[in-house]
């Protein structure tokens, strides 16, 4: 019997990824837990879902393993998400199939508050694979932080895509103070040097990318739908999927 790979995430991974962008495109194209589980020769459960957060990465992967022996379970991998999205179930949801939804921002807190909480999903996650001695990677899908910093942006009528470039000297030097302030709210947790940094958590502490997907990327861009659509193609999906791959080892 093949082993378990157990993968939970937002839209990045989602096998049922809808383009909101590009709603008539075809994009049923394999998702990185796919190509992964493939590569892997196991068998695939993927908890992926469009919009959702630390707090449904973190609940529907402990969901699964306490049902699945720990023998049977050949590894667990969350791709954490935007730190901002606030989870929850809405009332009435079967106990059977446990509904999720999301909002994109929780309005009350700070982005500091949720870089925290986001840590403390990290930390407990690890503490629990451990526990049990199941095998289980971590890695930051999409950035913690930087995300939130350009919907402010857009929120003032400010489009500059991603490209600090084209920012106005004021608000650059927003946009340089807020990096800062997260980057060292991250370095100032005290979790962050008892997260396992030896090969668990794939882009954990990387230099100036604490905690930034940039790093899946390395030193050019993974392949994305359109210039409106930001999430990885078919050939994005075969990238991040080699990225995390070849750091399996």
């Amino acid at each position: 019997m093949k082993k378990y790979l157990i993968v939970s995430g937002c839209s990045w991974g989602d096998p049922n990824f809808i383009s909101a962008e590009h709603p008539d495109m075809d994009t049923s194209w394999k998702m990185w837990p796919e190509i992964v589980s493939e590569k892997l020769d196991m068998q695939l459960i993927n908890l992926c879902k469009s919009g959702q957060g630390q707090e449904y990465i973190y609940s529907t992967i402990l969901d699964t393993v306490q049902e699945i022996p720990a023998s049977e379970i050949g590894l667990v991998i969350p791709a954490w998400t935007t730190a901002p999205r606030r989870d929850y179930q809405p009332s009435g949801f079967s106990n059977k199939r446990q509904i999720w939804t999301a909002d994109q921002f929780d309005w009350r807190g700070c982005i500091e508050y949720w870089i925290d909480k986001s840590i403390r999903h990290y930390y407990s996650f690890q503490c629990i694979m451990e526990f049990y001695r199941i095998p289980y990677k971590q890695i930051q899908m999409i950035s913690l932080y930087t995300g939130y910093m350009w919907e402010q942006f857009k929120r003032k009528g400010i489009d500059v895509g991603c490209n600090e470039t084209k920012l106005h000297p004021d608000n650059y030097t927003w946009a340089q103070n807020y990096k800062k302030l997260c980057r060292e709210q991250v370095l100032n947790s005290p979790y962050f040097n008892k997260i396992n940094n030896t090969g668990h958590f794939l882009n954990w502490g990387d230099g100036d990318k604490v905690f930034d997907a940039d790093v899946i990327q390395g030193t050019g861009t993974i392949e994305r739908i359109s210039k409106l659509d930001a999430h990885p193609n078919g050939r994005g999906q075969q990238q991040i999927a080699e990225f995390i791959y070849d750091r399996l080892g």
